[in-house]
């Protein structure tokens, strides 16, 4: 989920167990949107429009159009290539729009090994890439079952706040363009208008990292990894994943120093159902770094996996994106439990710098058949 970079419009979170919604967390860098400088500038717009008969309302092509220009002028659509092993080489399609009012930055450079991405940006891959208006038939479309992603990232920089993601969704079955600038993007959270199911391998900074699981249906958003608390609008309090501790990830931790670029493997193990099919079983993670290796289990999540599996058959399309927020305390987050991992930035002590980029390389796709 995002605020800041592209998959949440407010702070907030379902509780696992009980789908209670959480308190949302106030955001500094939300509210001062609509305060001083900003209202005034946007009245000012939208008064401008209204006289020259142009302001044509939420549909507008002509104010599409025109803040469409504006925001590309930070950086181009296509944004370079990337070579996942075993399966090809991918075009870097760089969104223009992170959610309706929120533009991107387009600070994204595939140079077919790695990529490197900046704050408040978001790239899917896609078959290929052309400047102009986004073309839905450009994008990835790739079944993953029975398969391994893997990548080495580097999260050094990505402190308390910041959230470095790898997802996949389902944008190649969008039956609309969406509200952000017509690219067809669509997640769990309906940032854009376009809700569909999402698998996050990652969200991630050098403290936390979850992996996710969203089938575009039901609310519960089962996940594994660390980092993560809170309290629900009941006062009910609530923790995030705990299958690692602050000991083994984090800076300087003994299995997965996040001081130091490391390896994420994630498997999508299937097994045959009653009814003779294939289906998703589980996913395994494993993040690994020299002769230190932590893993986690999804098989447990059993209840998602059909809907997941129909998802998966049909193609996901991969996405990176690197955002931030003052309040990310469901990604990082201490909980009740007393472990340590961040404090949003309003609590004593709490600290939230993210670095001007991050960067992966080394992507590969890998038959599990073959490992």
């Amino acid at each position: 989920m995002e605020l800041s970079g592209a998959r949440s419009l407010v702070n907030m979170e379902l509780n696992s167990d009980s789908d209670e919604m959480l308190i949302p967390t106030p955001s500094p860098t939300w509210r001062d949107m609509w305060h001083g400088r900003g209202v005034a500038a946007a009245a000012a717009l939208l008064g401008l429009l209204a006289l020259l008969g142009l302001s044509g309302g939420h549909g507008s092509s002509f104010f599409k159009k025109e803040t469409s220009a504006l925001w590309s002028a930070s950086g181009g659509k296509c944004s370079g290539t990337l070579e996942v092993s075993n399966l090809g080489e991918f075009s870097l399609i760089s969104a223009s729009v992170n959610k309706p009012g929120d533009p991107a930055s387009r600070d994204i450079v595939g140079d077919g090994l790695s990529v490197t991405l900046g704050m408040k940006s978001r790239a899917y891959f896609g078959n290929a890439c052309t400047e102009g208006a986004f073309d839905q038939s450009e994008y990835m479309k790739e079944n993953f079952m029975n398969k391994r992603v893997s990548y080495t990232v580097d999260l050094s920089g990505v402190g308390c706040g910041c959230n470095a993601a790898l997802y996949m969704v389902s944008m190649k079955e969008s039956e609309a363009a969406g509200d952000c600038d017509d690219d067809y993007y669509c997640d769990a959270m309906s940032v854009c208008g376009l809700k569909c199911a999402e698998i996050d391998l990652m969200e991630a900074n050098h403290r936390a990292f979850h992996t996710t699981l969203h089938n575009g249906i039901t609310a519960w958003d089962p996940k594994v990894g660390c980092g993560g608390g809170g309290t629900t609008m009941s006062g009910k309090e609530w923790l995030g994943p705990r299958d690692w501790s602050p000991e083994e990830y984090g800076p300087g931790a003994k299995c997965i120093d996040t001081d130091k670029e490391f390896q994420v493997a994630i498997d999508f193990v299937t097994h045959t159902n009653d009814e003779g099919e294939e289906q998703l079983k589980s996913l395994e993670v494993y993040l690994t770094q020299g002769s230190c290796k932590l893993t986690a289990s999804m098989e447990q999540y059993h209840e998602m996996m059909p809907v997941l599996t129909k998802r998966l058959q049909e193609g996901m399309t991969l996405v990176l994106s690197y955002w931030s927020d003052e309040g990310m305390t469901w990604l990082d987050g201490s909980g009740y439990d007393g472990v340590e991992f961040c404090k949003a930035r309003w609590e004593k002590d709490g600290e939230r710098n993210c670095a001007d980029s991050i960067s992966l390389r080394d992507f590969a796709l890998t038959s599990l058949d073959e490992l």
